[in-house]
Parts: structure tokens; sequence; C-alpha cells
């Protein structure tokens, strides 16, 4: 045993023979390896020449040059790619942005090309783009207001299902938009929209993210802050009034350090409505009052009693009713509204009836009270507001809704064989409701007037005045009620009945000639009622008697004063017949044919108003007194007072404003740092060519510096960013887009040839940021064609900049590397 054990305990010599061999050849091959690795000399750092006894390379110099499908313009900028955004080729100057593009700087290529329309916060700005990045995604804001998002190797990612976003920013792991009043989150990964923050009012421009979770938003003329990271506390971290003269618009808010920029620019025209109610003798302004946008149309002005309702157009708004007293003008309320013409006022609703419903509005605020659905589409009959009560016309009933929007009155006609229907709901004559019914279906039988008792439900009487008569199918509009008076005809008399009862008050024949399938229409208009047939008119009576008859030779009734009745003809020609003396035409005078004017009787003289042209006329003789100037009239009568309503344009007093704002994040208060107005040029300056015509006016905050173009762009004017004045201006190089700043200088291209500017005012250019100095660096490439040197949109990454010239040719270039700093 003993020898066996100390055999087992012995190493095998054999086995130590074997695994030498092995571990020698090991060792000689990573001595090999490692003598082959000191050998070789030490690959060169990306984007740097090998070390060699050279001079260092002279900046900036060229890089790759890619040609390229289209126009492509570099905005941002990874390790591995370059993003740019693609413009069809269009001649002289820029379009639409149509894609994305990933470049491979390194290889000279385009990897991937994804084409989306991209949304423009400006559509005169081909670079007021909205695309953010983080990390690996990238988000942007498209057509149709929505969020799509790629990677950066141009894969599809997510569609955020959010709908009118505005803009989209990077905000720690993710993005931020708005919506209305709203702030909206949204997941980098997964494209899941949520709302952090209500600001209470409309946010008008794309977001600003800010460090530490806070973000910039402009709610119409107020710079708001918000922290969306605040525990259960006030997000709201402050509000800042700006100081916007009339007719400018501030664009989106830009970021420096503690400093907040908000350019705003002027609108083309200012739009207003001048509101005015005249002295009926002297036709003076007892006052006038202006109020924002272009008054809607002839039915957006409303008078009701002491109060003018007036519903406006605000350009880049949801339209607004504005609510004046009418015994000084002053403005009482403004109400957001989206009213649908023809609406009808109650008591203390206003009743619209649309395809589909009938909706009840508060009178004072606007908002929807109740809401009726109909089966069929009823805007075509008329309906009846009594009281607090509308009457409705639906089909074979006739439906009264209260203010709480239950029905508290419904009657549904049962007659057969006649299949009738409620078209016109008349009034309400001592409670009783009065309407008309016609069979539409069958297209035959008369139409006929009921009286339904309002406090039975019962029909009180029914009125089928032409049995008799030789009468074409349908006379419906052939009755009209006259205070308590109902006003029939048919093809020989016209009757007045009792509308409480349905007892014939009286009838004569009118004797008006006409083919037998017209029966006279009664028409009503300025308390006074006619009976109308095609030639031929007839003045009736509160009675139903005929007063005098006139010849209308094709002409029709525009308007009815107090002692004048207003024909037109198709000519052009005005006739005002004097209701006193048996209608004889006591003067003529001439108005545009096409135009259908608008017209009041007052002792002054006689107002005709149209869109276009307002003509005060003397009411003996018809004499022109005065021509006011065109502005889009409106007119209409307030009490025994004309009310006047005029568009105004003019243009805004200055070009731009431009506002500093500095930001305590310890008090978390903002106070104005300081303000510039951009004045208006004296004379409209020769702009540059189609390549830049209409990319102003822009901003930009870079570096230190406040810089906006003027005089069409042949101008840069450059602002401390700090306390508001002007650095240096410079006019010898046109300004297509902003400056990039990189290193203590400014880097800018010329973009279009101009042709008769020397040529060393064009091409790539550095300019001092202290002093406005500037050298060329490359000049625009010679060509037989086109010529242009366009700048990248995005900033410098590690002093690389890529321009576009023609060919198209997407070029690389370096830039000096900024100077180190001394310790």
């Amino acid at each position: 045993m003993f020898s066996a054990a100390k055999t087992l305990g012995r190493t095998n010599p054999s086995r130590r023979s074997r695994a030498f061999p092995s571990v020698v050849c090991s060792f000689a091959a990573l001595v090999l390896l490692f003598a082959g690795l000191l050998a070789c000399p030490p690959p060169p750092k990306p984007r740097q020449r090998a070390r060699t006894t050279q001079p260092p390379p002279s900046y900036p110099y060229r890089g790759k040059t890619i040609r390229v499908d289209g126009r492509i313009h570099i905005f941002d900028r990874t390790k591995t790619r370059a993003l740019g955004v693609l413009y069809r080729p269009a001649a002289g100057g820029l379009t639409r942005p149509v894609g994305i593009v990933g470049v491979d700087p390194r290889r000279g290529s385009i990897r991937w090309t994804k084409a989306v329309n991209l949304k423009l916060r400006d559509p005169k700005l081909p670079w007021s783009f909205e695309l953010a990045r983080n990390v690996t995604y990238l988000a942007a804001w498209v057509d149709g207001a929505k969020i799509r998002a790629f990677d950066i190797y141009g894969r599809d990612a997510w569609t955020c299902k959010l709908e009118g976003a505005l803009g989209v920013s990077k905000i720690g792991e993710g993005f931020i938009t708005a919506r209305g009043s709203k702030i909206y989150f949204i997941e980098r990964r997964s494209g899941k929209a949520s709302a952090v923050a209500d600001l209470g009012a409309p946010i008008t421009a794309p977001l600003v993210a800010l460090h530490e979770g806070e973000v910039m938003a402009l709610t119409d003329d107020f710079l708001v802050g918000v922290n969306l990271d605040a525990p259960r506390g006030k997000q709201v971290i402050f509000r800042h009034r700006l100081s916007r003269p009339e007719g400018l618009v501030p664009t989106r808010p830009q970021v420096k350090g503690d400093m907040i920029v908000v350019g705003s620019k002027a609108k083309p025209l200012i739009i207003k409505t001048e509101v005015s109610r005249l002295d009926p003798v002297t036709l003076k302004p007892r006052w006038r009052k202006l109020i924002p946008g272009r008054v809607r149309s002839h039915s957006s002005l409303f008078v009701l009693g002491n109060k003018v309702r007036i519903i406006n157009r605000v350009p880049g708004r949801p339209d607004r009713m504005f609510i004046l007293d009418g015994k000084d003008g002053k403005l009482t309320g403004t109400i957001q509204t989206g009213v649908r013409r023809g609406c009808q006022y109650g008591t203390n609703h206003l009743f619209c009836v649309t395809k589909s419903a009938v909706i009840a509005y508060d009178k004072k605020t606007l908002r929807e009270v109740w809401r009726r659905e109909t089966l069929e589409d009823i805007r075509g009959n008329q309906h009846f507001p009594h009281g607090s009560t509308f009457f409705i016309a639906e089909g074979r009933k006739v439906v009264g809704v209260g203010s709480d929007g239950r029905v508290n009155f419904s009657y549904e006609i049962k007659s057969p064989p006649f299949r009738p229907s409620v078209n016109r709901v008349l009034g309400v004559v001592k409670s009783t409701l009065i309407i008309t019914v016609v069979d539409w279906v069958r297209q035959r039988g008369m139409a006929q007037v009921w009286g339904i008792d309002l406090k039975t439900g019962k029909r009180r009487y029914i009125l089928r005045w032409n049995m008799f008569t030789a009468t074409p199918a349908y006379a419906e509009k052939a009755v009209a009620l006259k205070g308590d008076r109902l006003l029939v005809a048919d093809g020989v008399w016209i009757r007045a009945y009792n509308g409480a009862t349905g007892v014939v008050m009286g009838g004569i024949p009118h004797r008006i000639r006409a083919p037998k399938t017209k029966i006279p229409a009664v028409k009503t208009m300025g308390g006074r009622a006619w009976l109308e047939r095609v030639g031929t008119l007839a003045m009736l009576s509160s009675k139903g008697r005929i007063l005098w008859r006139h010849k209308l030779a094709g002409g029709r009734v525009l308007a009815v004063g107090p002692t004048l009745m207003f024909i037109k003809a198709p000519g052009g020609e005005i006739r005002a017949l004097d209701m006193k003396k048996g209608g004889r035409v006591r003067w003529r005078a001439t108005f545009s044919p096409t135009l259908r004017p608008n017209i009041v009787e007052v002792p002054g003289g006689v107002i005709l108003s149209h869109h276009e042209l307002a003509v005060v006329l003397d009411p003996a003789t018809g004499k022109k007194k005065s021509t006011w100037k065109p502005g889009g009239w409106h007119l209409t009568m307030m009490g025994k007072t004309p009310l006047l309503l005029r568009v105004l344009t003019f243009r805004p007093k200055d070009a731009g404003v431009v506002e500093a704002v500095r930001f305590d994040r310890e008090s978390k208060k903002a106070t104005r740092a300081w303000v510039t107005s951009v004045p208006r040029p004296a004379t409209t300056p020769k702009p540059l060519p189609s390549a830049v015509a209409g990319l102003f006016p822009w901003f930009s905050l870079d570096a230190d510096l406040v810089m906006y173009p003027t005089k069409g762009g042949r101008c840069l004017v450059a602002l401390d960013l700090f306390d508001g004045k002007q650095r240096w201006k410079k006019c010898n190089i046109a300004w297509p887009a902003p400056p990039r700043a990189y290193g203590g200088k400014l880097y800018a291209a010329t973009g279009q040839v101009v042709p008769g500017t020397p040529e060393e005012q064009q091409g790539l250019f550095a300019i001092d940021e202290g002093n406005g100095t500037s050298r060329r660096l490359f000049k625009i490439p010679l060509s037989s064609g086109q010529r242009f040197m366009l700048p990248q949109y995005g900033p410098l990454f590690r002093g690389e900049f890529f321009v576009l010239t023609q060919g198209p040719r997407l070029r690389q270039l370096f830039l000096a590397p900024p100077p180190r700093r001394r310790p």
C-alpha cells in the first residue's frame, strides 16, 4: 500500500514532457506579435493628418464633396452621421422641405433618404422647420401638425397620435410639444404623449426647453416659464408681459444662459374694424371704436337692444365676438366663437340650426347650453324663438324646447291621406302658435295655415283659403304675419285673418296679372307688408287693403324706410318710391349693376353702402351729398340711428421689435433687460434676388450677439446680448440665413450670385464677432449655369462646416480650431 500511495503522489513524467512544447510555442507567438505591433507606426486619429515633418495644414481646408440630387442643408451632426433637410430644386431659390437625409461624412456619401413634408413655422422661411434629436431618435414636425420620429439610421420609429401639435423640442428623455393651452411630453421610444401642464391660454409659438425641466412658452403677449418637474408644486414660475407694439407677431424665443430673447416681426397689414354710431340728422359719429380683425359678413352683425355684437375674423386665431355698449361704444366683452350664420336670438339664448342638430348657446358667454339631434336636414325650414322657448319645424312635428333643453311643447300633424310637413313657424299671437303646412313628399296639395293652442296642445283653426281657385301646388310664401294679422294671398284674393282665432277680417281681389303657376308672395320689411308677383308690387295696409301699386319692371325691393321704398332695376337704377303719395317715384339714382347695397333712410340722408362704396344721398332730391372711402362697409340700424362698420387696413409702424428678458433661477423672476425696435425704412428697399427674397425678417441669437437683417437682407445688425446696444452693422455682403458662430468667429455664405456685385463680396466669409470685420475664405465656384453657395442651418460640429454649391454639390469644410484659453 505504501508503494502504491507513493506512486500515486508522484508526477507523471510522460505527461509533463508532452505539455512543455505547447507552452513554449504559445510564448513565442506572443513575443512575435508584440514585436510586430512595435514595428508598425500608430494609426492616425480620426479627422487628423498623420504626423509628418511638414507644417500643419492651413485652415480652412476642404474635405469630402458629395454630388446630390436636389438641395441639402445640414442641420445636425452626430459622431457618425450628418443630418440634412432635402429641398426640391428650384430656379433661384428654395422650396418647401420634402425630406430628411443621412450623410456619412467619412465616406462622402448619402446613406439614407426619408421622404417627409416638414411643416414650417413661417411659410416664408424655408429653414424654419421643427426637428429635434434625442440620442438616436429624430422627431420631426410634419404636415397635418403631427410628429413623426425616425432613428439616425433612417428607420421609422413611431408617429405620435396627438393631432394639432405645435412644433417639437427635446427635453430630458423625450420630447415636448404644445396644443392649445397644454404642454405635452412625448416618450422617446414609444411616442406616447401625455399632458403635463396647462397654461390656461393658447400657446402661440413652439416651446423652448431649458435645463432642470424648465420650459419657455409664448401665450399671445406673455412669456411664460414652466417647471415640469415641480412635484405637486406651482408649475408656472413666472409670467412676463412682452412689450409688443400693434401689428407685431412674436416668434419662437431663443435662450442663451439666463437671457431669453423674443423677436417680433410686423404683419404685412394691420386689419381692424371701425364701428361708428351716426347721428341721424348730421350723420357725424356719436362714437367710434376700433376692434381687431375683419367683420366676417353682414350676418355677423347683431343689434339687440343697447348691445352691439360683431363676429370678427382675426388672422391666425379663432373667430371672436366683440360686444359693445350702444351708448358710448365701450367694449364690454369678447368671446371666442364658432357660431354659424343664420342664427336667431331669443331672450337669453342664441339658437343655431345645423345639418344634423339644433344648438342653443348662452347669449352672453356663447357656451353651448343644449343640443337636439335631428333626423333630417331642417335648415330650409323657418323656426321661431319665443321668449326662452325655441319652436322647431321638424318634419311632421313642431317642437318647443325650453331653456334647459327639455321639450315643453310638441304637436304632431295627423291628417291622412295628406302627408304634411311643417315648414314655417310664423310666430305666436295670444298663446296661438301659427305654422304653415305643405306636402313636400307627394308634391301636391296646397299650403295651409294652422293655429295651435299652446295651452291645450290642440289645433284651434286651419285655413284652406285656396280650395275653390285654380292655384299652383305650393304657396307657403303667400302668407305672412304682420302684427296680429295673417295676410294670405292666392291667385285672386288677398285676405286678412285674425292670428289668434283664424277669423277672416276682410278681403279684396288683388288684380295682379301673372301666369297661373305663380301665386303672389306676401313680404314684410321695416314694419310694412306688400304683395309681390313678377313685374308688379302692391302695398298692403294692416287690414289687407291695397294702398297702391307699382310696376317693378324686373326690379327688386332693397329696403323700406319711414317714407321711402327703394327698388333696384337690373341696370343699376335705384328708384325711391314715396309711400305717402301712392308710390310715386320721388327721385332716381344710379349704382353699380352687380352690387346690392344696404340702404337706410334717416333725416340726414339716405345711406347706400356696400363692401366697396358708401354714398349719402339727399332724401328729398336724391342728389349725392358725400362719398366715403371704400373699406368694407356694413350698415344696419340701431333704433333710429345708423350703425356703420368698415374695415381699415394699414401698415405697422415698426418692422419688428427685439426684447431681451433676464431670468433669475434663484428668485424665479423674469425682468426686462432691454427692448429695441427695428425701424421700417422710409422707402421700400430693393430686395435681394429670388433666391432669398421673402426670407425676412428673422432674428438670430448666437455667441453673445442678437442679429437681424435690414434693407431687404443686404445689411446685418449685431446687438450686444447683455445691453442691447449695436456692436456693428455690415452691409457689403448678403444675408440669406443667420450666420453660425464657432471659435470667436461668425461664418456665413452669401447664397445666390448677385449680378453687379463684386466677386470678392460673395462666397463663404468669416466675420469677427467683436467689430464685424470680414475675410473671404472661399469664393463661389465658377460655372456656366446658376452659381450659388448656400449655408448649413445647424450649429457647427468641431469646426465642420457644410456649404451647398451648384452642381449641386455638398462640400465639407474644416475651420480652424478655437484658440486655447490660458488657465
